[in-house]
């Protein structure tokens, strides 16, 4: 009878452990190809281990502990080698931990406290504001709360990161032309607003534009009807522009987000120019304003709007840049876009209560007991013939003067 040494069980469990781990290593090897041949060049992998038989070839005899290394190492390939990867519902869920618990119940205690903000402020408009802009700011005010709505379902669905950011971006532009409809209101109307102003106002050298060359040469205008809808167009095209161009993205999201991913940027310049031309028109609407209404706190309501979009897209590209320089870690199924969008949207919430309260602190303030710019007096005088006692015309007028505001 053979009898088979300690040794030589050692050796016999060494090759049937090279043999599972080589097998292994190939079917690895064999799924990452495959899912790396669907990256897009926009999201590039992260190379966690060299070639195997590079790596064998260096040593005479591979041992099992290097085979071992070599498929976890690409294992790991196949898990994080796409760094924008967004895990289902019920995967992010699993790996929750504790700080993710936090997170989430804070964040629900935040936009509990944004809606409260949010009745207590319209609440006061409704009592106190005049008519013709209550409509105007409680749509203004309400783009804090939707936000907010929309951020906190991006933190508990990873996949709703899109959504939320185009419906933050469409609120926000809505929002833009309804607070230039409540400084027309502030007004009185177009009609009181141009009768009003100085000549010489419209000052079309104004941020965002007045840092251009081109625009050092500008002249100024006297306000009229036909320069006053010119910068309605140029506030009322955000929301359309914002939103065929979101469209289009979601669209390609829907369709393959990898689709969407490299066509993403492609997509800015029409953004960025119609933010530009929006900005420069609300600009030049508060240059001609400001002595008309420089007691209704106009600037201060314009700058708490527009923070919502300079923090979100500000925010947003800046957490985009850390995920491509791959700073953030990959601990399977959270990606590192996971990571980034959570904080980017946990900081967005913060942002949207102090927002929200500094919004409540402008709309509450009472009005002026004048809110609206008293209209110029129309005087209309005509030549009439006159009268006896017994209605006989006579030779001769005089003169009537009627006021066309009464």
């Amino acid at each position: 009878m053979t009898t088979t040494g300690p040794a030589a069980l050692v050796m016999h469990n060494v090759s049937d452990d090279l043999e599972y781990y080589a097998d292994l290593t190939t079917i690895v090897q064999r799924d990452a190809a495959a899912e790396s041949a669907t990256v897009s060049p926009a999201s590039p992998g992260h190379l966690l281990s060299v070639d195997y038989p590079f790596a064998i070839s260096k040593q005479s005899t591979p041992t099992p502990t290097a085979v071992i290394d070599y498929a976890v190492r690409n294992v790991s390939v196949a898990l994080c080698h796409q760094p924008t990867g967004i895990p289902s519902v019920e995967e992010y869920f699993t790996a929750i931990n504790l700080t993710g618990v936090t997170i989430f119940t804070v964040g629900a205690v935040i936009v509990a406290m944004i809606f409260y903000l949010y009745v207590d402020t319209l609440r006061c408009i409704i009592k106190n504001a005049p008519p013709m802009v209550k409509t105007h700011s409680a749509f203004i005010l309400s783009v804090y709360p939707v936000v907010a709505v929309a951020t906190y379902c991006a933190i508990l669905v990873p996949r709703a990161h899109l959504l939320a950011e185009a419906m933050t971006q469409g609120m926000f532009m809505a929002s833009m032309y309804q607070l230039f409809c409540l400084f027309m209101a502030y007004c009185g109307g177009e009609a009181n607003l141009i009768a009003s102003v100085k000549p010489q106002s419209l000052d079309m050298q104004v941020p965002p534009c007045c840092c251009w060359p081109c625009c050092c040469f500008l002249p100024k205008f006297t306000l009229t009807k036909k320069h006053l809808r010119h910068l309605r167009m140029l506030v009322l095209q955000l929301p359309v522009v914002q939103g065929f161009v979101y469209m289009v993205l979601l669209v390609m999201w829907a369709e393959e987000e990898s689709l969407y991913q490299v066509n993403y940027m492609y997509m800015q310049p029409f953004i960025v120019i119609s933010i530009i031309c929006g900005m420069w028109g609300i600009s030049m609407t508060m240059r001609v304003l400001g002595d008309i209404l420089k007691d209704h706190s106009i600037q201060g309501k314009f700058v708490v709007l527009q923070l919502v979009l300079v923090l979100a897209k500000l925010q947003g590209l800046a957490f985009r840049g850390v995920v491509w320089a791959g700073w953030l870690p990959c601990k399977p199924p959270i990606s590192p876009t996971v990571y980034a969008n959570l904080i980017y949207n946990s900081t967005m919430l913060w942002e949207m209560l102090v927002l929200a309260a500094l919004a409540r602190k402008l709309y509450k303030k009472p009005l002026p007991d004048q809110c609206f710019v008293d209209p110029p007096k129309i005087t209309c005088c005509v030549d009439m013939p006159s009268n006896q006692e017994n209605n006989n015309i006579i030779a001769g007028t005089y003169n009537q003067c009627f006021d066309m505001n009464a």
